[in-house]
């Protein structure tokens, strides 16, 4: 099915004035708002729904779309690198010990976009929405020891999303989205240590199994570069 699906959108022939085949794209997102839950599993509600917030998150990917004129859509698949990270500290004897938390996610999407009949050849609007398979898992680092990575989950999302397309000379075009989803990813850590040593100060090690939950809900501001292919 994949397979028919990629040649489909290789060979399809050019419908419409002013439309391409097949298009490739390099963009940056900001993402505005996620959260990190260190204690998803907690009886307590107050520890269970407490996080951290990491906010303004700046990811790079790149993506691929193409017609499939028996459908009236495009078909997308994109891939993006989301990192966010934070460093705090906690007060200890003669110092301080440094923290360090965050996370890495990847999305791969698959998105179907529909035209909106508007704008003429040089602007193309469209809506779109489709799935996502979401990797990715926790960063923690306490006093310079980073905690080993036990388990992560493989999650799966929807999304939807409008953009436009302003066509640049010859076969360039800027695009602009609007995206909304939400990223949940899960991942188990334990520090393969009992103690650490910072700054000639032992540092005694947490020894239980690190449960964490990572959520990116916030909204999806994407920007690119396309290159169109007749």
């Amino acid at each position: 099915m994949v397979l028919l699906c990629a040649l489909t959108l290789v060979f399809s022939p050019q419908t419409r004035a002013g439309e391409y085949n097949l298009s490739v794209s390099a963009f940056g997102t900001l993402t505005t708002s996620s959260k990190l839950f260190p204690n998803p599993n907690a009886r307590d509600d107050f520890l269970r729904g407490s996080f951290s917030p990491m906010n303004t998150i700046f990811s790079l990917g790149a993506d691929i779309r193409g017609n499939v004129p028996p459908l009236g859509i495009r078909i997308g698949l994109s891939s993006e690198l989301i990192s966010r990270n934070v460093t705090s500290s906690v007060p200890n004897t003669g110092g301080t010990i440094p923290i360090e938390d965050g996370y890495t996610a990847v999305p791969v999407e698959l998105t179907g976009y529909f035209r909106i009949p508007v704008g003429g050849e040089s602007l193309d609007f469209y809506m779109g929405g489709g799935g996502g398979v979401y990797l990715g898992g926790r960063r923690y680092r306490y006093a310079g020891v980073e905690a080993g990575t036990l388990d992560r989950s493989l999650n799966f999302g929807i999304h939807v999303l409008s953009g436009l397309e302003v066509r640049l000379a010859g076969r360039f075009a800027l695009r602009t989205e609007l995206k909304f989803r939400n990223i949940q990813l899960e991942t188990s850590q334990r520090f393969s240590a009992a103690v650490a040593v910072y700054r000639e100060t032992t540092v005694p090690l947490p020894q239980e199994i690190l449960r964490s939950r990572i959520q990116i809900d916030g909204m999806n501001l994407v920007a690119g570069i396309v290159y169109r292919l007749p």
